[in-house]
């Protein structure tokens, strides 16, 4: 069968930052942990996020919250382990490398799900890449990032709720947040891809998609700052 790792190994030599979930297509012969193993080792130095955001709950256990990003991403908690999670209580990531130690605290913090204090700023900022693997691009990240800094009425809820997180060592904080709006949005897939591939932001793959995240995410921001129902109007 064909090696997975042959084709994105290429892609993976950069020192900006690299977002990677979903999951392993059926045509390739790696698991999910083989693929995470080897992200590892090519990027040993550099900065790799893993999104493992979980569903709303008083209490989110940073050691047991189920996570809704696909397999790769579930490997790589399995691989790293709880201590490698940060403590955002919908929106945690999976991070190795020199922004670990910053974001993996720091992110208990953070303003909003994508705003500061998240990794979607140093994610957007640079030239990034975003890695989705066997899912739609409507699974990206750089999505509900752009939302917020649209400041789109639909991103968030319009109060803070308080909300208990425990860490790997078993402590319990409690802090509050602004959270995603819990309404359904539906968004048109083919208006925003066919924004992306004019801006040469997505990448449509055999695998999956590669985005460029910081023109995904200002092209993006852009369209909603001049409209903020474009992405969710007819």
């Amino acid at each position: 069968m064909a090696q997975l790792r042959d084709l994105i190994e290429p892609l993976l030599k950069r020192d900006s930052p690299v977002v990677i979930h979903g999951g392993v297509p059926a045509a390739y012969d790696e698991t999910a942990t083989d693929l995470v193993n080897f992200v590892l080792a090519k990027r040993a130095k550099q900065v790799n996020y893993f999104p493992a955001f979980s569903v709303p709950s008083d209490t989110f256990d940073v050691s047991t919250a189920p996570i809704l990003n696909g397999e790769i991403s579930q490997a790589a908690f399995e691989v790293l382990g709880a201590k490698a999670r940060t403590l955002h209580p919908t929106h945690s990531w999976i991070v190795t490398g020199r922004s670990a130690a910053i974001m993996i605290p720091g992110n208990l913090y953070a303003m909003t799900p994508s705003g500061m204090g998240s990794p979607m700023p140093e994610i957007t900022n640079f030239s990034s890449l975003e890695f989705i693997f066997g899912m739609d691009f409507m699974h990206s990240t750089v999505i509900e990032a752009a939302e917020e800094n649209a400041r789109v009425p639909y991103a968030l809820q319009a109060s803070d709720v308080s909300l208990k997180v425990v860490t790997a060592d078993g402590k319990t904080k409690e802090s509050p947040f602004k959270l995603r709006n819990p309404d359904l949005i539906v968004r048109h897939r083919d208006k925003l891809r066919d924004l992306w591939l004019q801006e040469e932001a997505l990448i449509e793959l055999e695998w999956g998609c590669l985005l460029q995240t910081r023109i995904a995410h200002d092209r993006l921001m852009r369209k909603l700052q001049e409209d903020p129902a474009w992405l969710i109007t007819e």
